[in-house]
């Protein structure tokens, strides 16, 4: 049976197709939380939740950072830098392809009106001996710097104040 040269070529294309797919799988980490485009508070905590590729047993570890620019060229600072967490698996009946973590960070102050935060997975592994590292795409973010303190005591300041002033408003 002889095979065309166009057969040949469609079967060349729909082989390439399904490596270019392939390669797609291996994009890093993604960050769950915060959204793109979110603001985060000045001063306060927020908790950062990324899924990270399991690429098999070894050893795992996680950079966070923030940047000036989308393309993540130009740094501001270390979120945290070589966090360990939980390594891969691939053994067993059940081997999950993505696990999930959280990190808590207190947002520090003075940061730009809009950074990116980063997610850089590296992993040392049976196959990946020298190591890999898998970033991902960068989360623009936002800091805001209003934050209302609403305590026992300033809710009775106004209170009396409220009442003060009805008070005079009504012998007026």
């Amino acid at each position: 049976m002889k095979v065309s040269i166009k057969c040949q070529t469609s079967i060349l294309i729909a082989i390439l197709s399904l490596l270019l797919s392939a390669v797609h799988a291996q994009l890093g980490p993604v960050v769950l939380s915060p959204e793109q485009n979110a603001t985060v508070p000045a001063g306060g905590k927020m908790d950062i939740v990324y899924q990270y590729q399991n690429v098999g047993n070894g050893s795992y570890s996680v950079d966070i950072q923030l940047w000036q620019d989308a393309a993540a060229t130009i740094p501001i600072s270390d979120v945290v830098k070589d966090q360990e967490i939980k390594a891969g698996n691939s053994s067993g009946v059940k081997v999950n392809f993505y696990l999930n973590t959280t990190y808590s960070w207190n947002v520090p102050h003075g940061l730009n009106k809009t950074f990116w935060l980063t997610v850089t997975e590296t992993a040392e592994t049976k196959l990946y001996a020298k190591g890999i590292s898998l970033r991902s795409r960068p989360v623009m973010l936002h800091t805001s710097a209003a934050k209302l303190h609403f305590t026992p005591t300033s809710m009775a300041y106004l209170l009396a104040s409220s009442v003060c002033l009805l008070f005079i408003h009504s012998l007026v």
